[in-house]
């Protein structure tokens, strides 16, 4: 049974014509069982504005960020006519009984990844191994935590949509010393199956 994630850049959020593209990729990609997280885009450039102004905590930061995701999730499930997840255990619903290959569901971060303080669920395996993974500050976005939704459920791909170009031959360790994925996404991406880092391209 082949299962996917799919990480939407937060750039996409103001991409008019997001919707073709997307049907498009659809058309080519092979079928999977497919979740997909949305970025932060916009949001949290903004926050990253006010941090290189006013230096904040690091970890009170992080989390405030990912809080935001769920405003972005918010307006990607308006925007596409995709099933959604928005509780713990409708992910583990769907972990158990996948929808049918190609029907691509978008979750809510904050139903797999929580501050330690707030657990997802006392029997949830993102409350342990995965959450050691990413470092609560600027080295981890959406990139990072998709990896880790990935990881959580045994997918057989991830793929990373990007709206910039990728350079064909560029390692996983230079997409991250160039910015195109965060910090700690080649160390997440070593626990994945495969990894494929792509632009989504534009109609025409």
């Amino acid at each position: 049974m082949m299962k996917r994630v799919i990480k939407l850049g937060g750039s996409f959020l103001t991409c008019p014509d997001l919707e073709s593209r997307l049907q498009r990729w659809q058309e080519t990609a092979p079928p999977a069982h497919c979740l997909a997280i949305v970025g932060g885009g916009g949001l949290i450039n903004s926050i990253r504005e006010i941090d290189a102004v006013v230096p904040l905590e690091e970890q009170t930061t992080h989390w405030r960020c990912v809080e935001l995701l769920s405003h972005t999730f918010e307006i990607m499930k308006q925007r596409l006519d995709w099933p959604t997840i928005e509780r713990v255990e409708e992910l583990e619903h769907w972990i158990q009984n996948p929808p049918p290959l190609g029907k691509i569901t978008l979750v809510r971060v904050d139903t797999f990844y929580r501050s330690s303080g707030s657990p997802v669920c006392e029997s949830s395996i993102w409350n342990s191994h995965g959450s050691e993974l990413l470092p609560e500050n600027w080295k981890t976005t959406t990139d990072s935590i998709a990896a880790l939704l990935a990881w959580g459920i045994d997918a057989s791909e991830l793929v990373i949509l990007k709206s910039c170009s990728i350079p064909p031959e560029a390692s996983l360790a230079q997409l991250a010393e160039s910015g195109i994925v965060d910090q700690a996404f080649p160390h997440i991406a070593k626990e994945l199956q495969n990894v494929r880092i792509e632009q989504l391209a534009v109609d025409g």
